[in-house]
């Protein structure tokens, strides 16, 4: 899941994968009117149609069983406390991609 919403982010809003991997969950605004994404200095809206995706990503995010559990980041790595690497992100794009 995380993967497809990284790939969404890419797709969407055109970022660099670094940025994306670098993202928290400050970053990821929720309200009853609409759920934005901080993807520059202004929030961008995130379509209606993908708002289970990213909800169901944000209710059960990846790495839970390594020690980043309860994690900042949007896309948390294996080690404590870290993101997903750039490297890491973009491999798994590509095998997606294929």
């Amino acid at each position: 899941m995380s993967t497809r919403i990284a790939g969404l982010i890419l797709l969407l809003y055109g970022i660099p994968v670094r940025k994306i991997s670098e993202l928290t969950l400050d970053d990821v605004e929720t309200k009853p009117a609409r759920t934005t994404i901080k993807v520059g200095n202004l929030p961008a809206p995130i379509p209606e149609a993908l708002l289970p995706l990213f909800h169901q990503h944000l209710a059960d995010q990846g790495n839970h069983r390594t020690m980043n559990h309860g994690s900042h980041w949007l896309f948390p790595g294996t080690r404590a406390g870290q993101h997903i690497s750039e490297q890491s992100l973009m491999h798994r794009l590509e095998v997606v991609s294929v």
